[in-house]
């Protein structure tokens, strides 16, 4: 949605739009952090977004879910102790 508003100079008509904030459109991130040698699940992992806030805890199956990460390109970080970080 956006905001109009119209101005009259003379004959010349003048709009001015403004933009409203829009919904960002979301999607959920799921997925499992595992060795990728021995292909076991790394136990409450950190999983986050790079460069922002946003993370979550993997479970005691490695398995995370990451609601309400915009649509797009995203680089996803996980990291456990003892681990070097994996984007």
């Amino acid at each position: 949605n956006a905001l109009l508003t119209s101005v009259r100079f003379g004959g010349l008509l003048l709009v001015i739009g403004t933009a409203l904030a829009q919904p960002v459109p979301t999607g959920t991130l799921t997925g499992r952090v595992i060795d990728t040698s021995t292909k076991e699940p790394l136990p409450f992992a950190t999983v986050y977004l790079n460069s922002s806030t946003r993370g979550t805890t993997a479970d005691e199956k490695g398995v995370y879910r990451l609601p309400n990460v915009p649509t797009g390109t995203v680089e996803i970080v996980a990291s456990y102790v003892g681990y070097q970080k994996a984007k």
